[in-house]
């Protein structure tokens, strides 16, 4: 068959039709769990990060997250609660992975806002409580590369392996 402009015109309605009232589509709409949009283009951190990274980390890891935890949460209690509360509450609860993957899509809405910019150095209520708890911002972050590397790096299988 030839296709014409009529033929195009009627498979795109039919395509978007099919898209937009499908039930992916439908049940993506009432997903409780959101992604925020990335607060700055793909590209703004380059050299550091770049844009190819940013839309890989952003666009298939960090709205993994969120995919997972509506479909883990879906029709419980867990979806009529702010993000940061199934995080609690999960782990109160012992749902695992819940809380994951939770944990994740919060962490990472922090992750990405961190860069959108503000002071060069800790400054405040943070630095106070930096120098009066772990002796100032230097160890402050050698505590934290010490811990986390406990609880994250350990549980991957990669600490050891020169991976970081």
């Amino acid at each position: 068959m030839k296709m014409n402009r009529r033929h195009m015109l009627a498979l795109s309605g039919a395509a978007a039709a099919t898209t937009l009232f499908s039930p992916s589509v439908r049940a993506q709409a009432s997903m409780p769990f959101k992604q925020s949009e990335l607060p700055y283009e793909e590209g703004a951190l380059s050299p550091v990060i770049s844009a190819r990274t940013v839309g890989l980390h952003f666009g298939k890891h960090h709205a993994g997250y969120f995919k997972k935890l509506n479909t883990l949460t879906e029709k419980t209690p867990y979806a009529e609660l702010p993000l940061e509360e199934v995080v609690v509450r999960a782990k109160k609860e012992n749902e695992t992975a819940i809380f994951n993957n939770a944990a994740q899509a919060w962490n990472h809405n922090l992750y990405w806002e961190q860069f959108k910019g503000g002071p060069a150095a800790a400054e405040g209520a943070l630095l106070d409580a930096a120098k009066s708890s772990f002796g100032g911002i230097d160890e402050l972050q050698k505590q934290i590369v010490a811990e986390s590397d406990k609880v994250f790096w350990h549980r991957l299988g990669v600490v050891g392996k020169g991976w970081r």
